[in-house]
């Protein structure tokens, strides 16, 4: 097949889809499924609102509650979180005046360089690693912030998906 049978051919497919196709009601379509998608994501969040109480709750963006990260009251630092069990992993907070400025400078020049440039979310980075993440056919990047990172060390697992990353 040549060059000009296989464009004329799909020239053709082409015109014969514009001529069966409604712009106006694909866009209706859209919109719709866009609605109801929104309807249900809205009576999910109201249906487990009503359903767990408030102090089991995980904080988000649109629920937060006051973590008492401050310490047990009798002195003793509280740990933030705990991976699998407490004797692999203990996370203790400490006052910003303790870690030493060339730590805080290494760890924003290795994990987030615009940490003062954005508000916890990178858009730029993000789409880098995608772009990155695409040329490879794979995971090779990721585009989380220092802030993300922490709240999924916290909150979630560590699995890593598109869908996760939304």
């Amino acid at each position: 097949m040549t060059w000009e049978t296989w464009s004329t051919r799909v020239r053709a497919g082409i015109s014969s889809l514009r001529a069966r196709f409604d712009p106006r009601l694909a866009g209706r379509v859209v919109v719709g499924i866009g609605a109801v998608g929104m309807l249900a994501i809205g009576a999910e969040a109201a249906f487990r609102a009503e359903l767990v109480p408030p102090a089991a709750r995980m904080p988000t963006a649109f629920y937060s509650r006051p973590v008492p990260w401050g310490g047990d009251g009798e002195g003793e630092p509280m740990p933030i979180g705990a991976m699998a069990s407490p004797i692999l992993e203990r996370r203790v907070p400490v006052r910003r005046a303790d870690v030493p400025d060339h730590l805080v400078e290494a760890i924003l020049a290795v994990e987030d360089q615009r940490f003062f440039k954005h508000d916890g979310l990178d858009l730029k980075r993000i789409g880098g690693a995608l772009v990155a993440n695409v040329r490879a056919g794979g995971i090779v990047q990721g585009g989380s912030t220092i802030t993300q990172q922490l709240a999924k060390n916290l909150f979630l697992s560590a699995e890593r998906s598109p869908l996760r990353k939304v």
